[in-house]
């Protein structure tokens, strides 16, 4: 059940909008949590300029999204993978004037190609997933400290040392991955963005970033030039800020204040998994060559609740798509693991899905979106049911099915691929 309902005041709306906002809550009242809060309501419906239709198609989306990613499991007991917690960037560096949270991110300084080459793209979007719900937390807490609400972080970007690598295709999909899961799930946890030392590289970069931007994003994005410095102090307090940004703070002389901001670094290729074994012995992996249009689908029959598909698979060359659904008794498709592509070239994905039902699961590898390339695949995939009679789990095979060269494989629903999936993740 949600907390009784606030005031238009309160929420900072006018009367016009709170009569939305009551219908709004009512028609979503069948999917509310505890943790929905009036004010998370309101971040859903100005998402979407106050339109009830389009602001319920998000926000049950949104609950749906959080079970089937278990994002509370996430936040308790996923544990940054050493090589992205070694060489991320930014950090907290304490709150404004007005007590939100501040975001000081370095951007310029990330290696996206070492660490796309060093962390699967599952682990990558968890880890991000577990920011932002941090920053949330950390909202929740200076509002219990003030006595106030407190809505939205200070969020600093410094470009400084963008260069040509920052727009590699992979780089720019994760990019939007995350700028949409922020939007979806997340919306306005920016308050206001500060771009700083922004060079001639930056306004290609935004270009590809924009569409992905939601209006109330745009409208607190300010672009500050070499008066950076004044700009942040207006909601800065200088002993807050370090001193590379135009504070006084600093840690053992040094201005950027390394423990608290991040810096990143070029991560070492001896780190990098692209060229490393496979998880599982080659011996056991099966091989194929996925024609360009075409795809491959793996048909398993599970004859028990709660059993569960391990997975792990790698191309030569170019990324892939992968997804999983069930067939119902009437031969309907349910999504079980949204469909999107993976950098498989670059890191081996490896990941378990659990099947909460007896029914027919199909995995697909997917090539239907490229016309050019066809892409050598490596996988392993088994299916685990729980124990029989006699004690032991049961392993079961799969039929495949393989689709023709050049001919789309399932229909528009198979095809259903995103370059930035706001569903990217397979565990």
């Amino acid at each position: 059940m949600s907390s009784p309902t606030v005031s238009a005041e309160q929420l900072g709306i006018t009367s016009k909008q709170y009569e939305q906002f009551l219908k709004f809550k009512e028609r979503v009242s069948d999917v509310i949590q505890p943790y929905h809060d009036d004010y998370w309501l309101r971040r859903f419906l100005r998402a979407k300029r106050f339109d009830i239709k389009k602001a319920e198609g998000l926000f049950r989306k949104d609950v749906i999204w959080r079970e089937e990613n278990k994002v509370d499991q996430i936040m308790a007991d996923f544990k940054t993978p050493e090589v992205l917690e070694k060489y991320r960037i930014g950090g907290t560096i304490g709150f404004g004037k007005d007590g939100r949270p501040i975001f000081l991110d370095p951007f310029g300084l990330i290696d996206f190609k070492g660490l796309l080459h060093s962390v699967t793209n599952t682990d990558m979007m968890k880890f991000y997933i577990k920011r932002f719900g941090g920053l949330y937390q950390l909202m929740l807490e200076q509002s219990e400290k003030l006595d106030r609400k407190v809505e939205g972080i200070h969020f600093i970007m410094d470009f400084e040392h963008l260069g040509r690598q920052h727009l590699s295709k992979p780089a720019t999909q994760l990019q939007i991955s995350i700028v949409n899961m922020c939007e979806h799930h997340f919306p306005e946890l920016l308050y206001r963005i500060y771009i700083v030392r922004a060079p001639r590289l930056f306004p290609l970069l935004y270009s590809l970033i924009k569409p992905f931007l939601g209006e109330h994003t745009k409208n607190r994005t300010v672009f500050c030039k070499d008066n950076f410095a004044e700009e942040l102090l207006k909601q800065i307090d200088p002993e807050v800020l370090p001193r590379y940004w135009g504070g006084t703070r600093e840690e053992d002389g040094d201005p950027k204040c390394p423990s608290l901001v991040r810096q990143g670094g070029k991560v070492p290729k001896e780190l990098y998994l692209t060229g490393r074994d496979l998880l599982i012995d080659n011996s056991q992996m099966t091989k194929k060559e996925i024609s360009r249009g075409g795809s491959l689908d793996l048909t398993y029959q599970v004859t028990k609740q709660n059993s569960i598909i391990n997975y792990e698979f790698r191309t030569q060359d170019h990324d892939l798509g992968f997804g999983v659904h069930r067939i119902d008794a009437g031969g309907n498709k349910i999504v079980v693991m949204k469909p999107q592509h993976y950098n498989c070239h670059m890191v081996p994905e490896t990941g378990q899905i659990d099947l909460q039902e007896p029914g027919t699961y199909v995995v697909k590898f997917d090539n239907g979106y490229s016309w050019t390339r066809s892409k050598k695949l490596s996988y392993w995939i088994e299916l685990l049911e729980p124990e029989s009679e006699d004690g032991e789990a049961e392993v079961q095979g799969a039929k495949s099915k393989e689709s023709p060269e050049g001919g789309m494989a399932g229909d528009e629903e198979d095809g259903d691929f995103v370059q930035a999936n706001e569903n990217l993740l397979s565990e």
